[in-house]
């Protein structure tokens, strides 16, 4: 579609509305965007994508906080 894509990291949702609980609870959530990734499409759609996909996926595990922090 040659838009830009925002990758997101959100973290401690899960703490907040853990899976089977039908409501929140108090809590603290993370949420941090990172610069606009634009990708250009390619002759081979199906290789274009799954390496737009994997870009994406690196670029939102950049956003997320490391082990000693």
């Amino acid at each position: 579609l040659d838009v830009p894509v925002v990758p997101a990291w959100i973290g401690g949702a899960f703490r907040c509305w853990p899976r089977r609980r039908r409501w929140p609870r108090p809590g603290r959530v993370a949420v941090r965007f990172g610069p606009p990734l634009s990708f250009t499409a390619s002759r081979n759609r199906r290789a274009g994508w799954e390496q737009v996909a994997a870009d994406t996926r690196a670029a939102v595990a950049a956003l997320a906080p490391g082990p000693t922090r």
